[in-house]
């Protein structure tokens, strides 16, 4: 399975949050298993995300392209920076991203 149908399919039936907003709130209490960011993330964002991330031992993981085709494979209206998984449902997304 690649990238795109993983995100998709957790989207769909995981336990996930998408938002700057709410991953960083998220990981300020340590919670979630893996953040994935587009790679056209603020900067400043992806800084205080990449910090959190040693402090919490959460992984990142960058994804080859914009926002907008984030939100687009998570079949989302709206574009997504980032978002939290908590539980990868019937994906395999962590095995992917190795």
């Amino acid at each position: 399975m690649n990238i795109e149908a993983a995100l998709v399919s957790v989207a769909r039936t995981g336990d996930v949050s998408f938002g700057t907003n709410s991953v960083l709130k998220n990981m300020m209490g340590g919670k979630g298993r893996l953040v994935i960011i587009s790679e056209n993330c603020a900067p400043d964002t992806y800084g205080k995300i990449k910090q959190y991330s040693g402090i919490t031992n959460i992984p990142v993981f960058v994804f080859k392209g914009s926002s907008n085709d984030l939100g687009s494979i998570c079949k989302k209206p709206f574009p997504i920076s980032a978002m939290t998984i908590f539980e990868q449902g019937d994906s395999d997304i962590f095995d992917v991203i190795k």
